[in-house]
């Protein structure tokens, strides 16, 4: 009985040295943790496009930030226009702007009522 409430007494003392030290190291390296989420997920062709595909990603970014803010523009969406055989991917701008849009709460058919 004592050997047992010896070794559960070690345990404890360990696990209260520990434990803080483990909180402090989350608390300290969480904000550095790189998550760019919906804003920075373009389809995985565009890795494979070259400077085109530096151009798509720049579209989608744009097409978020505008789906979340600002009207859907025509003039930046005809810009933005690929011809890579996937149709998701060809239409970066659009298909960014329903995703922001979609973010910033508003339904499906409101965005895409938004994009005509």
């Amino acid at each position: 009985m004592y050997r047992w409430r010896l070794q559960s007494t070690m345990i404890y003392r360990k696990l209260i040295v520990t434990l803080p030290i483990y909180g402090i190291f989350l608390v300290l390296l969480t904000p550095y943790v790189y998550a760019g989420g919906p804003r920075e997920d373009w389809p995985d062709v565009y890795g494979e496009m070259g400077q085109e595909g530096d151009r798509a990603a720049e579209c989608w970014v744009s097409g978020f930030d505008d789906g979340q803010n600002n009207p859907f523009s025509q003039d930046r969406h005809k810009e933005c226009l690929f011809d890579t055989g996937n149709s998701y991917a060809d239409r970066p701008y659009y298909e960014a702007f329903k995703v922001g849009c979609r973010d910033a709460g508003n339904t499906e058919e409101i965005c895409e009522r938004f994009t005509d």
